[in-house]
């Protein structure tokens, strides 16, 4: 919701890789793992929505002073 982004997440178990894996694939974002382990999946989901918000955020003080006609000492 931070980003305005809804993204439905579609689970292939592949015992053949060790690990999670998480991609985006046609709009969805797909999560390979050997087994179900319902919290390694959310851990992997959390850290990719955090790089995601992170990568959005990168420089919004300068933005905003810039929109308003201000100085920032970021800038």
């Amino acid at each position: 919701m931070a980003l305005g982004e809804t993204w439905p997440i579609a689970y292939r178990q592949d015992e053949a890789r060790a690990g999670i894996w998480l991609w985006t694939e046609n709009g969805n974002l797909v999560l390979t793992a050997s087994a179900l382990d319902r919290e390694a999946l959310i851990r992997k989901l959390k850290e990719w929505l955090r790089l995601r918000v992170r990568g959005s955020l990168s420089h919004p003080p300068k933005k905003l002073a810039d929109e308003h006609g201000c100085k920032c000492a970021a800038s």
